[in-house]
Formats: C-alpha cells, sequence, structure tokens
C-alpha cells in the first residue's frame, strides 16, 4: 500500500501481523523506559506513580499531614503526606512542584491544573479522569492527561456527578508579572524558591457534590450544544450534628443560595432525622469526626457522601460558628444600628432568632456548612443572599404567623419556624416587641 507508485502493486492482499497481547505490550513499555528509551502511552498501572518508591505517597504509602494511614478512624482525606525538600521530588520543576504543593493540602480533589490554555491532570488524577471522564493518557512515563479549557464544565461535572471533588487551578498572574514579582523579592535581597520563582497558581474554585453552582464557567461548549450538563442526582449540602436526643441540622441548595436550619428532639431511631433526609435528599453530609454511629445512619439514609469534619477546627461550635459568620463579611454589621453587643441584630431573621433562641444544634451545623462553603470560596458569594429558612419536622405542625423566628419549647428545646407573612422590615427595632413565640409540643412520648 505504501511503496513507491513506479513498482507494481500486488493485487494479492498480505496477512496481516498478529496482535500481540496486552500485557506483552506494557512490559515492552516499562523495559523501554528502563533503557531509557522514550516510551508511548502507558496503560493505567504502569505509570511513575504505581512503580516508583518516591511516589508511594499517592497510592501504597498514603498518609495524612499528621501521618495517618486510610485506615486510621482520625484519617484526614483532606491532607495528605509527602516530602519534597529532599529525594527526586524536590528535583522537580517549578511547576512540578506547585501541583504537589497544592495536593497535598488538596488530597481529596482531581486538579484542573491550567497549562496555558489546557487543564492538565497528573499521576493519580489522570488515572481518575481517564477511569470516569472518558480522557485518555498522553505518552510518557507520569501519568498525564488533559483537554481544552472551554470544556472545563464538561468534564468538571462528570467527575462531580460521580461524587468527586474537583479543584480549578488557574494561572493567577501572567509571565511579564512573575518576572516583576520575582525581580522586586531579588531587590529586597531574598532569592526566591524554586516555586515563587515560578509563575503563580491558585485554586479558584473547588467544587463537590453539594456546592455546584452552574456558573458560565460550568457550561458546555458551543460545538457541544452549549447551556449546562444535565443536573444529575441531589445537589443539597447538609451538616448534622446530634447531642443526646437533640439534632441540629443545616441544609443549604448551592444552586439557589437558600439555606435551612433544624433543631428538633429526636426519638432512639432517628425518625425526625431520617424523614428530614428523605424529604430533602443531599448529595453531601458534614459529620463531626468521631460521630461513626451518626455517620452511618446518615449514609445508609441517603447514600450521599458523608464528609467527617475536625470539631471545633471544622465544624466549630455555635460561639465559634456566630464569630465565623461575624467575621466573613455575609452580612451587615450590627454596630451600625447601634447595638454592637448584639452580632445578629442586622442578620436575617430565623438565623437572628436561632442566635437569640440559643439553637446552638443549629448554629453549630450553619458554622459546618460555611467553613465547607469557605473552602470552595463560596461562603460569602451564597450566605450574603440571605435566603435563610427554617425546617419544621412534619409531626410538629406549622402555624401561619407575621414572622419566621426560631424559639427554644420550655421543655423539649425544640427548634421552630413559622411563615414569613409579611414584609416588615426585618432591621425595624419595634418588630421585637410583636415577634410572635411559636410553640409547639415535644416529641410524642414512648
Amino acid at each position: 500500500r505504501y511503496r513507491k507508485r513506479s513498482a507494481p502493486v500486488s493485487t494479492e492482499k498480505e496477512p496481516r501481523p498478529s496482535a500481540a497481547p496486552a500485557f506483552v505490550a506494557d512490559v515492552a513499555a516499562a523495559e523501554s523506559h528502563e533503557a531509557g528509551e522514550k516510551v508511548g502511552v502507558l496503560p493505567a498501572g504502569c505509570h511513575q506513580h504505581d512503580t516508583e518508591p518516591a511516589y508511594a505517597c499517592l497510592t501504597s504509602a498514603r498518609r495524612d499531614a499528621k501521618g495517618r494511614a486510610p485506615g486510621d478512624p482520625d484519617f484526614d482525606a483532606k491532607t495528605m503526606r509527602c516530602d519534597l525538600t529532599s529525594g527526586p521530588l524536590s528535583k522537580l520543576t517549578a511547576t512540578q512542584l506547585r501541583w504537589w504543593e497544592v495536593k497535598r493540602k488538596h488530597a481529596d480533589c482531581v486538579l484542573f491544573y491550567k497549562i496555558g490554555k489546557f487543564y492538565e491532570l497528573y499521576h493519580t488524577d489522570a488515572d481518575v479522569g481517564v477511569a470516569e471522564a472518558g480522557l485518555v493518557y498522553m505518552k510518557g512515563f507520569q501519568a498525564h492527561s488533559g483537554f481544552p479549557e472551554m470544556a472545563y464544565g464538561k468534564y468538571m461535572e462528570a467527575l462531580v456527578s460521580k461524587g468527586f471533588k474537583v479543584a480549578r487551578v488557574e494561572q493567577t498572574e501572567t509571565p511579564d508579572e512573575t518576572k516583576v514579582r520575582v525581580k522586586a523579592v531579588k531587590a529586597k535581597g531574598r532569592k526566591p524558591g524554586k516555586v515563587e520563582a515560578g509563575m503563580r497558581r491558585e485554586i479558584c474554585s473547588l467544587t463537590t457534590p453539594g456546592t455546584r453552582l452552574y456558573t458560565v464557567l460550568d457550561m458546555r461548549a458551543e460545538k457541544d450544544g452549549g447551556g449546562f450538563e444535565e443536573v444529575k442526582g441531589a445537589t443539597l449540602l447538609a451538616a448534622v450534628l446530634v447531642r443526646g436526643s437533640k439534632v441540629g441540622a443545616c441544609l443549604c441548595d448551592c444552586p439557589t443560595g437558600s439555606v435551612e436550619l433544624a433543631e428538633f428532639e429526636d426519638d432512639a431511631t432517628f425518625a425526625r432525622l431520617r424523614t428530614l433526609l428523605a424529604a430533602k435528599p443531599p448529595a453531601e453530609i458534614l459529620v463531626e469526626r468521631g460521630a461513626a454511629r451518626v455517620a452511618e445512619i446518615v449514609g445508609r439514609a441517603t447514600g450521599a457522601a458523608v464528609e467527617m469534619l475536625e470539631p471545633d477546627d471544622e465544624f466549630p461550635g455555635a460561639a465559634a460558628a456566630i464569630d465565623a459568620l461575624d467575621a466573613s463579611g455575609a452580612f451587615p454589621k450590627a454596630s451600625k444600628t447601634g447595638k454592637a453587643d448584639d452580632v445578629a441584630r442586622r442578620w436575617p431573621p430565623v438565623l437572628r432568632e436561632a442566635v437569640r433562641g440559643r439553637a446552638d444544634l443549629a448554629l453549630s451545623a450553619v458554622g459546618a456548612v460555611a467553613w465547607w462553603l469557605k473552602r470552595g470560596l463560596v461562603d460569602v458569594e451564597l450566605l450574603s443572599m440571605r435566603r435563610v429558612g427554617a425546617y419544621v419536622p412534619p409531626d410538629l405542625g406549622e402555624d401561619a404567623v407575621r414572622r419566621e423566628t426560631f424559639v427554644p419549647h420550655d421543655e423539649a428545646q425544640v427548634l421552630l419556624a413559622a411563615v414569613d407573612a409579611t414584609g416588615v422590615d426585618e432591621d425595624d427595632e419595634a418588630s421585637d416587641d410583636w415577634l410572635p413565640a411559636v410553640r409547639a409540643k415535644g416529641p410524642p412520648r414512648p
């Protein structure tokens, strides 16, 4: 077929050589790499992070920042221990070292790492992209795949809809800006490190099953029909905290920016909590680390991804949650109304009454949701919309009154809400005099 035209072409078909088994090709590719030859496209399981001990921190030698193994009950999947100061990893380029710096603080995410006009996936992230999003490996012993930046929405949704988290790492300065910054560092008499001397790259969004926003970046390319990828499954983000028989919960619908709070007494089977999760199925549930029984209950009830957060630091108490919300800037400062001692003075009415009614479990759940949204860089964007409502267990009923409010029940300390039927200014001090108390019966006695 490829002979010169001057040569006679035979009309007989030459027999095709028999294809070698896949494993033979894999072995040959690995041997060619060991011999120093250029390698082609390797299959999964034959790449650098699969075979070289220096990269085992991604796989067999995986540890979190505190040295705990994946089987440890306190293992933190968000972090990864790896030595970037010595050994083979320290000899990587500035661009590659920056990838490792981001990865070890976001080890539970698939990094879409911007290189020019493409998003690149490396090592175990490339394995995920190939297996779950239909990408293909590129040539080389380092696992590597990628796609054009215009296809971000397509591949982000392909992974997030299957339960993965995607962190978008962008180039946040131009080459000229890099030169100016490095020059300024040297002018101060300090030699910049390898990563510092390279182009700055930072996480600009972190999307999880419960924090999808469907912005313009998430849209499909015009050649793929435009618009958004089809929404598959639940989209709610939930946080659940249990203390004895009392349950506090917070649900956030990120696409609409709406938040719901709840706090109520429950029975031994957590019937009200199960009813809540069935009526409003979440895609992601935040639970305190160490609360294995709660994690098991909500996991079985929903099938959603359960994220374990560190108590106090990531799943704050009520007081810390109030301070964090006040410091975030999502709501106006109370000092503008002349009542600096009431930080929630100008907050949304439901949240304000939760603070005044000491709904500590609900506030703690709000704090966990706010922390998770902050990790995804969307906390102020969503909370500042002030769309905060309240969930009432169906068996308690709901009365139509003039203002949404939370008040603790005299005996059961059940946190309830009422329907907002007026448009009265929530910052009007006179409104405090007529806000009705919503009182309901506690849980049925056995």
